[in-house]
């Protein structure tokens, strides 16, 4: 999967800007997984020798606007969790979202008593991120931190736009459970696997069907 980069000739300067926020949103990744690491009880420079050789990529998205019934066979892009998308290198990963319209998650909201499972419309707020847990975290944490199924749909009327960089380690760092993600009470929920292999897991599960969902 790893190759050169199609750039687009226009508008002038796209590269260098899209570089520019790329390299940028890399630092906020790093930032993040050592915020993550100190809330795990683990010292905080735990996995800057995990991410020597990660490979990190980033997706401009463009949704045109929806006017037909919602449903799970017209979507922007259907229900889902991230995994990661591009080995051999990719870790514990989250996403960082800049993007211009609702973007919606399936979550308990708070203000019903009952906690139904229902569908919440995340609003960009101008000026800042969003950051999504991915499942690759989630299964390093026991999931302690959670993988949220979202999906994407356009009723702003107007193009959406958004750019996601997936943040990951090296494809050698092998996922288990962290001290603090266990207990008595919490037992390991998932196996032991590399980077790599589980990405490649999902990857032939997501196109080829030949490997049954972990």
């Amino acid at each position: 999967m790893p190759g050169a980069n199609v750039w687009p000739s226009e508008p002038a300067q796209f590269r260098d800007a899209y570089l520019n926020y790329y390299h940028a949103a890399v630092d906020v990744g790093r930032v993040l997984y050592r915020l993550f690491t100190l809330a795990l009880d683990l010292p905080e420079t735990y996995l800057d020798d995990k991410t020597n050789d990660s490979v990190t990529n980033m997706r401009a998205l463009h949704y045109p606007p929806q006017t037909d019934p919602i449903n799970d066979g017209i979507v922007g892009l259907g229900a889902h969790t991230d995994f990661d998308v591009k080995p051999p290198s990719c870790g514990p990963r989250i996403t960082i979202y800049i993007f211009t319209s609702v973007l919606p998650f399936y979550g308990r909201n708070q203000e019903f008593k009952l906690f139904k499972m229902r569908w919440i419309n995340v609003t960009p707020i101008p000026g800042t991120l969003v950051v999504n847990i991915a499942d690759l975290l989630a299964r390093w944490t026991n999931d302690a931190f959670k993988s949220p199924v979202h999906r994407a749909i356009n009723r702003s009327g107007v193009p959406r736009y958004s750019i996601a960089l997936f943040f990951g380690a090296d494809s050698q760092f092998q996922i288990e459970p962290v001290p603090s993600g266990v207990s008595s009470e919490r037992l390991p929920k998932y196996e032991t696997i590399s980077v790599g292999d589980y990405v490649q897991r999902r990857i032939e599960d997501m196109y080829y069907q030949t490997v049954p969902p972990s």
